[in-house]
């Protein structure tokens, strides 16, 4: 149909490093800030499509959207359309050799939508408050934005469409075939009209299973890098809220009976099984094979894991099931200690984390 669409690998919302809640919170004491958000690449670049940033009146930033020159700029030009009360788009060259250049040396281009929420209008309230009750819960939905120029100046429309309520006629020419609205993507309808879709499902959880020495530090990792975590152990002593404090769950559960009855997890959740016993791995691997969890890994020498996997064979688990888990867990850095095999495991889920993401948008992009 003449449209174009640019080649985005970013979760968009799923992953950012903005909090949405904050968002609501400013929105609520009538405090209107910026929201910057990286729309389209070329070449090299500091950050990819659908990296973000907020900008308050008083220059207080969340989020990124890629450091250095580029991110100046764009805190300059979140408090010009702070100040002017409306949006724009920025666009700005990283090659040395083009006369536009903002010096730096990438050798790239990115273009920045710099968008105004303004805390007077309710729709902001209303439209963030519906983001965060599908990234909070199990309803499968995309965020549409609209981004127009009319006059010189850009008008933005933002409609949530759940994935199991899309109307059966009436969608428009640009609305991906069967209503299908993965990862973050950019269509240029014409010269004049940009369509973003981005997919809002829950946000990825890591679910440690084990909370001793490398389930503690795996713990910390995640939220330095910004996970949510669920922290899982049979012993009390250990699966406590003093040990766990900044978890979004911690749970004892009696000999890992029935654990998913109690811990929620979803399809974009990571399974991390680190338990003090051999055991206690086979029930939870075993369990965790029914779920749609993303990622499953478990520790273990190769012959914990071969011994494990023959057991589960032997009680009907396939081979094509068991070749979802990734063991020995972590990437292959000759980690030994709880913290360096917890980096291990945590460059495991984010290489896997990205993997997925670019999966989704390539699958969008050759249908």
């Amino acid at each position: 149909m003449g449209h174009s669409m640019a080649d985005g690998s970013q979760n968009g919302w799923i992953r950012m490093e903005i909090s949405i809640e904050k968002c609501l919170e400013m929105l609520d004491r009538g405090e209107s800030f910026v929201l910057a958000t990286v729309i389209a690449t070329e070449g090299s670049t500091p950050r990819g499509v659908g990296a973000r940033m907020t900008v308050t009146a008083g220059g207080d930033i969340t989020g990124t959207v890629g450091g250095g020159t580029v991110e100046a700029m764009t805190i300059k030009a979140a408090l010009k359309s702070m100040a002017e009360r409306r949006s724009t788009l920025c666009s700005f060259s990283l090659s040395l050799g083009n006369p536009n250049s903002i010096g730096m040396i990438c050798g790239g281009s990115v273009e920045v939508l710099v968008e105004y929420i303004d805390a007077g209008d309710p729709v902001n309230g209303y439209l963030f408050g519906q983001v965060l009750q599908c990234l909070a819960g199990n309803t499968a939905a995309s965020l549409v934005t609209v981004v127009e120029r009319n006059a010189g100046r850009l008008e933005i429309d933002r409609s949530v469409f759940p994935h199991d309520n899309l109307p059966d006629q009436g969608l428009p020419p640009w609305f991906p075939e069967g209503g299908s609205l993965n990862g973050f993507q950019v269509i240029s309808v014409d010269s004049t009209r940009q369509i973003i879709l981005e997919e809002l499902s829950a946000s990825a959880c890591i679910c440690i299973f084990g909370a001793g020495h490398i389930g503690l530090k795996l713990a910390e990792l995640a939220k330095f890098v910004g996970q949510k975590v669920i922290v899982v152990d049979d012993r009390p002593d250990f699966a406590t809220r003093i040990r766990y404090p900044h978890a979004e769950g911690v749970y004892t559960i009696e000999g890992y009976l029935d654990v998913f009855d109690s811990v929620p997890v979803h399809d974009n959740s990571y399974i991390v099984i680190v338990t003090k016993d051999s055991n206690s791995d086979r029930k939870i691997l075993e369990q965790s094979l029914k779920t749609k969890a993303r990622y499953i890994g478990m520790i273990g020498s190769r012959t914990k894991i071969s011994t494990i996997f023959e057991s589960l064979r032997k009680s009907g688990v396939t081979t094509e099931s068991l070749s979802r888990v990734n063991t020995p867990i972590g990437m292959p850095i000759d980690a030994e200690t709880p913290a360096e095999i917890s980096i291990s495991i945590m460059g495991e889920i984010i290489k896997k984390n990205h993997s997925a993401s670019v999966d989704r948008v390539t699958s969008k992009l050759s249908a």
